[in-house]
């Protein structure tokens, strides 16, 4: 039997999987074992991009964030390459800091991890987490370039002081995965969205640690601030919504944006 395993919560490619089973009731009569690894997968959901033929030959799609080629680059506002920053490797997303002096990229395979470049010098070192798991998320940066937040396993944590201080949970053991999307301004709440789900999610920082319950505010994949904080740009399946924030309206307030397509909105 020939199956697809997602290799991490927080990544979108997978490996393919063979396991002895039995042709009647198609149970697994053995342990599985990895037989490719990167395959390229769907967001959302455990689809792979591989077909087995009958004499076991395998075709697979390989992901191109499995693929050591990405490198971190800056462009004009024509789109002409004027710098780059560190070496080519796995990189699947990244994020500047508001003040310019960092880059937090998230890369490596199978598990991708976060690592800091400094923009002048491209220097690069690893985030500490507060996991031994190896699961994070990718991080995103407060306002004022101070602190990144990013899931550890089922907690989210907040790293100031950088580089190299441990990071401190601000949410509980939330039993799931949240991905954090983005923090208001004066840092009092934290945006964030369900890794499996298609759900967006508002955590207030000022309670007391135990008592920072995610409360579901929209449906979504993505979710983004506007920079004064009264907007919340949302995205589900490529399409792109804005609602008010915060709003005492709930869907009422969620206006379709007609005409854009995007799977991951940025303010300038």
């Amino acid at each position: 039997l020939f199956f697809n395993e997602r290799e991490d919560v927080a990544v979108v490619y997978g490996s393919v999987m063979a396991a002895p089973a039995d042709p009647r009731t198609g149970r697994l009569t053995g342990p599985a074992l990895r037989v490719v690894h990167g395959v390229s997968g769907i967001p959302g959901n455990r689809r792979a991009n591989f077909d087995v033929a009958d004499s076991g030959l395998i075709l697979w799609r390989h992901a191109s964030a499995a693929q050591p080629i990405w490198r971190l680059s800056w462009l004009d506002r024509s789109g002409n390459l004027i710098g780059s920053v560190g070496e080519r490797g796995y990189i699947m997303s990244q994020a500047l800091s508001p003040d310019e002096e960092w880059i937090v990229a998230y890369e490596g395979s199978p598990f991708p991890r976060n690592w800091l470049y400094t923009t002048r010098s491209g220097v690069r070192q690893p985030l500490v987490t507060a996991t031994s798991t190896g699961r994070e998320s990718p991080a995103i940066w407060s306002h004022d370039s101070r602190a990144l937040y990013f899931a550890a396993a089922e907690l989210i944590v907040r790293q100031s002081g950088l580089p190299g201080e441990a990071p401190d949970p601000v949410t509980p053991p939330l039993g799931r995965m949240l991905i954090p999307q983005d923090v208001t301004s004066d840092g009092r709440e934290l945006i964030a969205t369900s890794w499996t789900g298609n759900e967006v999610f508002r955590i207030d920082l000022k309670a007391p640690l135990q008592k920072r319950t995610p409360e579901r505010i929209a449906s979504g994949q993505r979710a983004r601030l506007s920079p004064d904080g009264k907007s919340l740009l949302l995205n589900d399946r490529n399409r792109l919504f804005s609602a008010s924030y915060p709003s005492s309206r709930g869907a009422d307030s969620i206006r379709e944006l007609p005409g854009v397509r995007s799977s991951y909105p940025i303010f300038s």
